[in-house]
């Protein structure tokens, strides 16, 4: 009897658990950290990508074909603010 008390004790341990991991105010709170995360995540991505993108556009002027290229796309004046 000993034994399946116990086991009846983790069970009900187990569902409590589980109601606490599955219930919907934890579950939205956790969508809405994961969606900051996010959001955070590809806004850095986006500007070191654009850091160095820029990098890369300062350092073809020393190129003179390049340049050509650079001068004659509209990302020339957005980037360089000329």
């Amino acid at each position: 009897m000993k034994h399946a008390e116990q086991l009846e004790k983790q069970l009900k341990k187990l569902n409590q658990q589980l109601d606490k991991k599955l219930s919907f105010k934890r579950s939205f709170i956790m969508a809405i950290i994961n969606g900051l995360g996010y959001a955070i995540g590809a806004g850095i991505v986006a500007g070191v990508v654009i850091a160095v993108l820029s990098w890369t556009i300062h350092s073809v002027q020393d190129v003179p074909i390049l340049n050509k290229i650079v001068n004659s796309t509209p990302l020339d004046e957005s980037v360089l603010n000329k």
